[in-house]
């Protein structure tokens, strides 16, 4: 048996020499050096902490810009937002505008029926004054109440006046 030893430890005396590696002397395993780390010099150390304070300034940057991009974020929503209420109170007050224009329109018309001689205007008058202002809508009122007392003249003289006030938007 000591002979197999013997000879075992010779081949990979043997083989290890071949591949470069130095053989030990405990029956033939080859043993690879280990590289030692050390440690890293002056240099290199104070790059390392360079980089770490321009990385750790980087990233306060970085968060300050990504506040700064929230709040215009928001800031463009806030405008956006108060800009579509804009356009719907425009859209709403040309709206009104349009139906008090109308409503002068008709009751300029009624003015005219009137002044032939026929009082059969109520429907119309119930028709415009919901597009009516609180100041034509009185003069409409006093106007029902004149024809109520058969006097045109009197009713045109408000259906005259509220027109004026509709056209104006009171």
């Amino acid at each position: 048996m000591k002979l197999f030893s013997a000879l075992a430890a010779v081949s990979a005396m043997v083989l290890a020499q071949d591949a470069g590696v130095g053989a030990s002397p405990d029956a033939g395993v080859a043993v690879k050096a280990i590289p030692v780390l050390q440690a890293p010099d002056a240099a290199t150390t104070a790059e390392l902490a360079a980089l770490r304070a321009e990385l750790k300034t980087a990233k306060a940057q970085t968060q300050a810009l990504n506040e700064r991009l929230d709040a215009a974020v928001a800031e463009l929503k806030a405008l956006r937002s108060e800009l579509a209420e804009r356009k719907e109170a425009d859209a709403q007050k040309v709206k009104r505008s349009e139906a008090s224009n109308q409503a002068a329109v008709t009751l300029g018309a009624l003015d005219a029926q009137l002044a032939t001689g026929n009082a059969s205007v109520e429907s119309a008058l119930s028709s415009v004054e919901s597009s009516l202002g609180p100041s034509a809508r009185t003069n409409v009122e006093l106007a029902r109440a004149a024809l109520r007392n058969n006097d045109l003249a009197t009713a045109r003289t408000y259906l005259w006046q509220a027109s004026i006030e509709a056209q104006a938007g009171r």
